[in-house]
């Protein structure tokens, strides 16, 4: 059966030990020295083992209550610092995040969770918007981590954590025409994977076909 192990108790038989003997213990815990005696052996009692042994007129620890007390001490820290983590002023180290708005609705909202419960320290400041534009505040010092989509070639340095391949996406219904505008729905000219595409496309087609954008959407 586990011991039901008292921080009262557990504080008294530390302050018997740290003021060497239960007379000064008494004064320092406002308690009768037979309050203090009492709360030992009720400690002892919960453990099983003597605490403390007589040597000629005074107690000193058992080769238990050597190993005991450190554990003592480490509960009533662990027992200061948990009620500090709920009852004291909570300090925050602000991060500030910008990630590439592409990137936003599919990875930010499980990314945020699993960072969140594994920093809870951490306040979060998360702004989105374009990649360029992104690298740009991150080189000038305006954020502590980007999430950025860049093609290959790009400039800008840091850590490859993901690769996607760059597709073109049509109804399987079209057929272009040749030498006929080409429709294009494309993203904003400012998204740099964007441009790595148009770039790849323009080296593909052919220099006599014409293209047109009808719709531009930011992201």
């Amino acid at each position: 059966m586990s011991a039901n192990l008292s921080s009262e108790l557990l504080n008294t038989f530390v302050t018997v030990v740290h003021e060497q003997g239960f007379i000064k213990a008494s004064e320092r815990l406002h308690k009768t020295q037979s309050t203090v005696s009492q709360q030992i052996k009720k400690l002892e009692q919960e453990i099983g083992v003597s605490l403390f042994q007589a040597e000629g007129r005074k107690r000193v620890l058992t080769p238990e209550g050597e190993v005991f007390l450190g554990h003592a001490r480490r509960i009533l820290s662990s027992h200061q610092d948990a009620v500090a983590a709920v009852t004291g002023p909570r300090q925050y180290q602000q991060l500030k995040i910008g990630i590439s708005q592409a990137l936003s609705e599919t990875l930010l909202p499980s990314l945020l969770g699993q960072f969140r419960q594994a920093n809870p320290q951490l306040a979060l400041e998360v702004h989105c918007g374009f990649s360029q534009d992104l690298g740009k505040e991150f080189d000038a010092g305006n954020y502590d981590l980007v999430l950025l989509l860049q093609p290959r070639q790009s400039a800008l340095t840091g850590l490859q954590i993901s690769e996607e391949p760059l597709a073109w996406v049509a109804s399987p219904q079209f057929y272009p025409q040749p030498g006929t505008p080409l429709p294009l729905a494309f993203l904003s000219p400012g998204v740099s994977s964007a441009s790595a595409a148009l770039m790849h496309w323009i080296r593909q087609i052919s220099a006599g076909n014409r293209s047109t954008i009808p719709a531009a959407s930011p992201a």
